[in-house]
């Protein structure tokens, strides 16, 4: 036999192998199921996503959520921006509320309740009043958005954003512990709530 016809076996046997083998070999995993269904339609470059969650209420310097539930309660409480059940979308609309001046793109966070049977499709201008405005029965609420009734400012005047909002075109929403999303990303825009 010459060497040709060797290497040429060894190979059909070698595919033979990996074809009829190779199937049985590997173990059969099984994704679960992921059960979900569509809460909100109408929002502009939806790009972030989180249950909004219960925020800690641990003394200083324990964890940076405890100025909401020691200074806010109002707004933990169910069916409240910042209730816990609900959940923050960002977007790259304002959905009306006028543009925040010289301070980048639009964008907001709106608080979401999840819980109700039908798909909520939110107005394209529901927040054209530029506070903290709400539609849908309450079912979707606007937490920030890039528009001068978020400045940093109009609650901190000497901050060094006192210019700029919370929020300007989100693309993630971060979430490293209880309570930092607020810290790292809309943290300013609770202060706000305490002027609404």
């Amino acid at each position: 036999m010459d060497s040709r016809h060797y290497t040429l076996g060894v190979i059909v046997v070698a595919v033979a192998i990996a074809i009829l083998g190779g199937e049985t070999a590997r173990p059969v995993v099984r994704s679960p199921a992921l059960h979900g269904r569509v809460v909100a339609i109408n929002i502009p470059g939806a790009s972030a996503i989180a249950q909004i969650g219960a925020f800690l209420n641990v003394p200083p310097p324990g964890a940076c959520a405890n100025p909401i539930p020691s200074k806010f309660p109002a707004f933990i409480q169910p069916g409240a921006v910042l209730d816990p059940n609900r959940l923050l979308v960002g977007s790259r609309s304002n959905f009306g509320a006028p543009l925040a001046s010289g301070v980048g793109k639009e964008g907001s966070f709106l608080s979401i309740d999840p819980n109700g049977e039908d798909v909520l499709s939110v107005p394209p201008n529901f927040a054209a009043s530029g506070d903290q405005p709400s539609t849908l029965g309450g079912a979707v609420q606007m937490f920030s958005a890039n528009s001068p009734h978020w400045l940093n400012g109009v609650n901190n005047p000497g901050a060094n954003t006192a210019q700029y909002t919370g929020v300007s075109n989100p693309l993630g929403l971060s979430n490293n512990g209880p309570g930092l999303r607020w810290h790292r990303c809309v943290h300013r825009a609770w202060r706000r709530l305490q002027v609404a």
